[in-house]
């Protein structure tokens, strides 16, 4: 059974900044930032337990016309979508219909390793979108889906079912589930810890003193 999602703890982490967020991964020894993907359009925060997709391309032309995103109807209220189209750069897996769709649905926002298109309505759906580009070229009949809620391996990062991803203007993390908590705790020491050495430089310190007394490299354990 999968440990339930602690919803008091997201809401503490979307507090925070993802550069925060970030050290706090990076002092956890956790590979969580998606690199090349970035926001689309004015920037609007997201996060929420990942649902997965992955599409592949279509190797020969069909015989009939290729529905490519109807996974949708399967996505639940407050998730965030992550689509893996491998940085494919011939066609968009995102646009209109799923912006429109997905925002009366509540679903939390969407991230596309890949290409991207009718970005010009975000804000009249006001909808977070990232993704590593844009397009006018449809994938329909030109990729598929090969799984859902399946994990997913982007810019080295390794993506499952469930994890939570929290998106701003500085990019896009993706937090195990099963680590929310101790992210969430070593982002709060962090964060603590970098106003405590801002306040140090502002009472005259130097920098340097500053981060060797308030362990800029070991933020939890507090002060000399």
């Amino acid at each position: 059974m999968h440990k339930k999602i602690n919803t008091v703890a997201l809401k503490a982490l979307f507090e925070f900044s993802t550069p925060e967020i970030s050290d706090a991964l990076d002092a956890c020894g956790i590979n969580g930032y998606l690199n090349n993907i970035k926001p689309i359009g004015n920037v609007k925060k997201l996060i929420g337990p990942a649902y997965t997709v992955q599409y592949r391309p279509i190797s020969h032309p069909p015989h009939q016309f290729m529905q490519a995103s109807n996974y949708i109807d399967e996505v639940p209220q407050g998730a965030v979508i992550v689509i893996d189209n491998n940085a494919n750069p011939s066609c968009s897996v995102w646009g209109e219909i799923l912006t429109h769709y997905a925002h009366n649905k509540k679903i939390a926002g969407t991230v596309v390793h890949g290409l991207v298109r009718d970005v010009h309505l975000l804000e009249k759906h006001n909808y977070p979108l990232f993704a590593a580009g844009i397009t006018a070229k449809t994938g329909k009949n030109r990729v598929r889906i090969t799984s859902q809620r399946s994990s997913l391996s982007i810019e080295d990062v390794t993506i499952h079912f469930n994890d939570i991803v929290i998106g701003d203007s500085n990019g896009v993390l993706i937090i195990p589930k099963d680590q929310v908590e101790k992210i969430l705790a070593m982002t709060q020491h962090i964060a603590i810890n970098e106003k405590k050495i801002i306040e140090a430089i502002n009472s005259g310190k130097t920098l340097k003193e500053a981060r060797e007394t308030h362990h800029y490299d070991r933020p939890w354990e507090g002060e000399s």
